[in-house]
């Protein structure tokens, strides 16, 4: 079946009771710098501190009782492994985050908190990638993504239903992109159910090869910089 804004309704009643809805409010201050009502979606107040707990819960309920036994292992060099951490500790799977040598301690020390095995692999995150593609080949774990899956990008989706449920008027949606999970599930919903609404991705000046492969309509390789994921 291809995938589309059905599984994004899945992922909705996957999460309910699981997450927070979290708030979305106006902001004068950048609504006077800009000419136009600016709403923020503050998903900093979700329960692991950003929306990566959606498409982690989403991927991680979807998995059959074998792979559930088999546990999971992720990479990432932040977010995504506290959120990883978080649900394989509120269904008793075992989990495994792999973060490259730069990750934050502060990041590495809350994953163990929550009962994650830590493994520091790779200068970078593509680094730390392989090496969790190479463990799923010996394992048998299932490696959770943080952004290249389909339950994942439903997941973040579910912030596109929110949005437009409370805010049906809104003409503009600007998308912070790193992999593109997050963009990639609030613009199916949102093209598919209101097509007018643009949808805008923004990168950081330090970390743009999304916005490159988008020119060139290709993927393209840039020099590596800190991606926290």
């Amino acid at each position: 079946m291809p995938f589309s804004v059905v599984e994004i309704l899945k992922a909705k009643k996957n999460l309910e009771g699981v997450i927070y809805r979290t708030p979305i409010t106006h902001s004068k201050r950048l609504s006077e710098i800009t000419g136009a009502d600016v709403y923020i979606k503050w998903e900093n107040l979700q329960k692991t501190r950003s929306f990566k707990l959606r498409g982690a819960y989403n991927k991680i309920y979807s998995l059959t009782q074998e792979e559930r036994r088999n546990a999971v292992i992720t990479a990432s060099t932040g977010n995504h492994a506290l959120a990883v951490a978080f649900v394989a500790k509120m269904t008793g799977i075992m989990a495994t985050v792999v973060v490259p040598e730069n990750t934050p301690k502060t990041k590495v020390e809350r994953s163990r908190t929550l009962e994650a095995e830590v493994r520091v692999k790779g200068s970078n995150y593509d680094e730390s990638v392989i090496y969790c593609k190479k463990t799923v080949i010996e394992s048998g774990a299932t490696y959770i993504s943080a952004f290249d899956d389909y339950e994942v990008i439903a997941g973040q989706g579910t912030i596109g239903y929110e949005i437009l449920e409370e805010l049906p008027e809104t003409d503009t949606i600007i998308v912070p992109v790193g992999g593109g999970g997050l963009i990639s599930g609030i613009a199916l919903w949102i093209k598919t159910i209101t097509p007018n609404i643009r949808v805008i991705g923004a990168q950081s000046t330090s970390a743009y090869t999304m916005y490159e492969c988008y020119k060139a309509k290709k993927i393209v390789v840039r020099p590596y910089t800190t991606h926290i994921s």
